[in-house]
């Protein structure tokens, strides 16, 4: 199984300062990330050099190969992010929808 990651702009109502996606991405920490009750934030690289995981780090992360599920088997993807608290009042009305992909092959 392969699980990628990606985002796109979700603005709100527009604030002076204009983030970009990356930049907005970049204040959304990883906290958990689970697959079949296995850690996957090891196959993360912090590609920012911010000192954390984050949704930026995480679209360019490579989940490819994972193992995938049995007929009628089911497994559990849990994730968990946070918005970090240094997060200025520039990022007010910028926001990101994030998209997760599963491709499973037989």
């Amino acid at each position: 199984m392969d699980i990628v990651f990606s985002y796109v702009e979700s603005d709100g109502t527009l604030n002076i300062v204009n983030k970009t996606t990356d930049e907005s991405a970049a204040m959304i920490e990883v906290i958990t990330l689970n697959y079949g009750g296995a850690s996957l934030l090891s196959g993360i690289v912090d590609s920012n050099h911010n000192g954390y995981l984050d949704l930026s780090d995480l679209k360019n992360a490579n989940f490819t190969g994972l193992s995938g599920l049995n007929a009628g088997a089911s497994k559990n993807f849990d994730i968990s992010l946070r918005l970090r608290s240094e997060t200025a009042n520039d990022f007010q009305g910028d926001g990101i929808a994030v998209t997760m992909t599963f491709t499973l092959k037989q």
